[in-house]
Parts: C-alpha cells; structure tokens; sequence
C-alpha cells in the first residue's frame, strides 16, 4: 500500500472536472453520486479522504455541499454538466490528475469511472439509498422531509471495505459455480472447492489496500489465480493445500510455495506489493 506521505489531495470541483472531461456530459446528480463513489473506494483503500468535502444525506442521495453550491448556477440536479476549462487549469487536453496523485490513487479513480461510468444518475442514486452510510444518515428522517445530515466517514470506510472484498468473493464463486470441465474449449478443470474456500479467506484476511491492482481468474488446473494489473508481473496461484506464487521486476525475482493459510497468503501480497514499490 502507498504511505501516507505519497498519498495526493484534490478539491471535489478538480475531480469533477476530470470525470466531465472523461466521461463527457451528464447531470450533477450522476456527478455527484460517482464523486461520492471514488470518495468511498478510495477511503477503503487508502484510509484517507481524496476530497476535503462532507457527504449531506439528500433525498436523492449523498451530495458534497461545497460542489453543489460551485455548482448550482451552472445546472441543478437532474440538469446537465458540461467540462468548461477554468482560469489558470489546463486549457489543453483537459484537467491533469497525474502529478497530484500517487499511481493507485488514480487506479482507484480509473477504476469507479469505469464501473460506474456507463450507469445513469437515477440508478446510481438507487444504488446509493441502498447503501449503509446513506441509510444511516437518513434514520429516523420522514420520507417527505428534506435531511441534511452528513454521512458519517467511518461509515464509509466500513462499507466499501466490505464492498471491495464482496466484489472478490462473488467473482470467485462465480468461479465454482458456472465452470465446468473444458470452460474454456479444451480439458480445463472445473475449481477445486478448497481452492475456492482458500482464496476467499484469503481475501478477507486482506487490508483492502493490498488487494487494489490486483485481479482474480480460474486456472485450467481448477486453482484460483491472482494475478498483478498494469506493467507488475506477479501471480499467486491458491490450491487446496498449497498456494504458490511468482514475481518479476527487472533481473529481480521472487517465488516459491507454500502451505496455505490466511497469514500467509497475506504476507506474499504485501511482499509482493513492497516489491513492485506499492507500499
């Protein structure tokens, strides 16, 4: 995971106007909902907020005030948002994100943009009332009146903790559930049920942040394999008994096997990370 001190910090309205430059136009209300959403994740990950904004638990869902108000004389809530580039940014080629934050801070971004990207406001507020933080906020307010109460961030941080790690598990058993022998056109294994059952407590003995930049596939030999995204070459491969893993960067190598459990499997994820400089 990063430190604390490689850690960046934007204002909402800098974040905004990258998604608007990413994503193109859309109403305040979706902006709102994926600012809340990048907030979450990345409070999960790193254990720090992004943004300096509170979250206020509105009737269609959590909205940062300070963007709301920069906001509200360019488009009300269901209004649409257009990128317009502000005195003293990037006029050319959009706001730049890059030299602010640390790599996984934008991989962090990157990633709820491309998960939620593609949803609209109205689901995205949906999805959002479903959501622990909003609930909690919102207790004990009648559904016909306004509340203005802020989201608590450790509620936050406790939710899309358990959110990222219910994400790993449900692909995993996914895994187990809809393979069976030769899925993938030749004589690949159907997953092995301890492999299975390894690789989800593995992942919920992870902190969130040693998962981040990792991704999770079915191996021919019915093993779960994690293995590194970006440029990082690295794999961890979880059998019944065993698991065994490999890393590369450079002339530098690391790998061996072991037998399974919890701890150590956790301890090669954060070996690996510190390898790749991803503390």
């Amino acid at each position: 995971m990063e430190r604390p001190q490689d850690l960046g910090h934007i204002d909402s309205r800098t974040l905004a106007d990258y998604i608007l430059y990413r994503l193109g136009p859309m109403s305040h209300l979706k902006l709102q909902k994926l600012i809340y959403l990048i907030e979450g994740y990345h409070l999960a990950y790193f254990g720090q907020s992004l943004i300096d904004d509170d979250f206020e638990a509105w009737v269609h869902g959590p909205v940062s005030r300070n963007l709301y108000d920069a906001l509200k004389d360019k488009s009300k809530i269901y209004g649409k948002l257009c990128y317009t580039p502000r005195e003293g940014l990037s006029a050319d080629g959009g706001p730049k994100l890059g030299f602010r934050l640390s790599g996984g801070q934008s991989q962090v971004i990157e990633y709820v943009l491309m998960k939620y990207g593609g949803v609209s406001g109205d689901s995205l507020e949906a999805i959002t009332h479903l959501q622990t933080p909003w609930l909690s906020a919102c207790s004990g307010v009648a559904s016909d009146r306004r509340s203005r109460n802020q989201i608590s961030r450790q509620e936050m941080i406790d939710f899309f903790v358990a959110e990222i790690k219910k994400e790993f598990v449900e692909r995993i058993k996914g895994f187990k559930e809809g393979l069976d022998f030769g899925w993938n056109g030749a004589e690949e294994l159907p997953m092995e049920t301890e492999s299975v059952n390894n690789a989800i407590a593995g992942v919920e003995a992870a902190v969130p942040g040693m998962l981040r930049g990792w991704n999770v596939f079915p191996s021919p030999n019915g093993t779960v394999r994690f293995a590194a995204s970006g440029s990082r070459t690295a794999a961890i491969s979880v059998g019944n008994t065993e698991f065994s893993y490999a890393a590369m960067c450079g002339d530098r190598v690391i790998k061996g096997r072991d037998s399974f459990s919890t701890d150590s499997f956790v301890n090669v994820l954060n070996n690996i990370n510190t390898f790749f400089g991803n503390v």
